[in-house]
């Protein structure tokens, strides 16, 4: 088998089955799989491919899956808890969330995303941690490109990727961006915070300016 790497899929062998879950083997590691991380029904003796990660504990963690986001692929994933002398988590398809370092996060804590909201993230791996760390402002029309072109008077799912001066960057899944002026948006938001604005103005290269309707505020 290939060295073990972290953030990554890596072949395993499936030495013991249980209802609660496997334990997989590689030269460098065994790891146990709970139920819920398990993809399909390997039998003991058989190769599967499991994504290791780097847990809260600070120890090793395998899920045969790929996760929603890795340490190169960037997605939008769902906040699903909060501890404010942490940050939030987020799930990206397993069992255990990621976290969400407060470092990454707004400086105001009512500006956090709660559980619901939508960061753009891609994982971020140290030495003996990994976390999802929100891709910066510049960068997100790269590991999103846009798709397709909105048409002014358009309304379109976006949510809260970056607080400027005078208001507000939103982001949808396609990959465009959307400025929406702080008086837009009818008070304070959050990161993660979906909205439906409705486009205004088309600056070209997939960003554009917009305002939420009145009844949205």
């Amino acid at each position: 088998m290939d060295a073990l790497r972290i953030g990554w899929m890596n072949t395993f062998e499936v030495v013991e089955k249980s209802g609660e879950g496997l334990r997989i083997r590689h030269p460098e590691a065994e790891i146990y799989v709970p139920a819920a991380d398990v993809r399909g029904h390997p039998e003991v003796g058989e190769l599967v491919e499991a994504f290791v990660y780097i847990n809260h504990k600070k120890g090793l963690a395998a899920a045969l899956k790929e996760p929603f986001i890795d340490l190169e692929r960037a997605g939008f994933v769902e906040v699903a808890g909060r501890r404010d002398n942490l940050g939030v988590f987020v799930d990206i398809g397993f069992t255990k969330d990621m976290l969400v370092s407060l470092d990454d996060l707004p400086p105001l804590k009512s500006e956090w995303p709660i559980p619901g909201d939508k960061l753009v993230c891609r994982l971020k791996r140290s030495k003996n941690q990994m976390t999802a760390k929100p891709v910066g402002l510049f960068q997100l029309k790269r590991v999103i490109p846009a798709q397709g072109i909105l048409e002014v008077e358009e309304r379109v799912t976006a949510h809260v990727v970056h607080h400027a001066l005078e208001g507000v960057f939103l982001f949808t899944p396609q990959g465009q961006r959307i400025f929406v002026y702080d008086k837009d948006m009818g008070g304070p938001v959050r990161l993660g915070e979906g909205f439906c604005p409705r486009i205004t103005i088309k600056r070209g290269s997939g960003d554009y300016v917009g305002s939420l309707p009145e009844e949205d505020i």
